[in-house]
């Protein structure tokens, strides 16, 4: 008993000096992998003679769990690193979605559509990291997307770009080269839609009415 008493009063006195102990702080920088433009109208293509055009609906744009708030560091292709004082401004399929968006409407002449009539874009972020590769550090960036008209797929693929860093700790850099090779990679997605849409006869559902304003 007198053991126990004694055991329980030392852990009672290391509780209390953890609680009354002032953590450090934890200084959080936030970062976008964007670099701030005037934004651009998405550009409203007019229907063909026949009431045919290209169009196509965003679907569902997501992330792999581990791209979340923290910026990620690959240093094996199974070893991970989450910098917790570096985080993203936003989510990182956010990123990926605004970027679809310019690449098929801005840069392509597609029209978006709402309905779920004609084909249907689904992305997923597979990779938004830097990663060491034989002592050499790179930002890389892996979208995998799915063109689908609800019942079969019409076009599938994963694409990767990578973008060489000078800095193996300049999360400034990595933000910048990130953002220029999720620009590449759905760039890169948005031609494979677009050459997969004008691949469809007429009575495929490439058009429809409901397409946004």
């Amino acid at each position: 008993m007198r053991t126990i008493t004694v055991l329980s009063f030392v852990m009672w006195g290391c509780t209390g000096c953890a609680l009354m102990s002032k953590a450090e702080s934890l200084d959080v920088r936030y970062f976008a992998p964007e670099v701030p433009e005037p934004p651009r109208e998405v550009r409203v293509q007019p229907a063909a003679a026949d009431g045919q055009a290209l169009a196509v609906r965003v679907g569902r744009m997501s992330a792999s769990a581990h791209l979340r708030k923290y910026l990620v560091y690959r240093s094996t292709p199974v070893e991970l690193r989450m910098d917790m004082s570096r985080w993203w401004a936003e989510a990182p399929e956010d990123y990926l979605q605004r970027a679809i968006v310019d690449a098929l409407f801005v840069e392509h002449p597609v029209q978006q559509a709402l309905s779920a009539s004609v084909p249907t874009l689904d992305c997923e972020l597979l990779a938004f990291e830097q990663v060491t590769d034989k002592k050499q550090q790179k930002a890389r960036v892996s979208v995998r997307f799915a063109l689908h008209d609800q019942v079969r797929v019409l076009a599938a693929g994963t694409l990767t770009v990578d973008r060489a860093l000078h800095e193996a700790d300049d999360p400034e850099e990595l933000a910048k080269a990130l953002g220029g090779a999720l620009e590449e990679a759905t760039d890169q997605v948005a031609t494979r839609v677009v050459e997969r849409l004008k691949q469809l006869p007429p009575e495929e559902p490439a058009v429809s009415a409901a397409v946004a304003p």
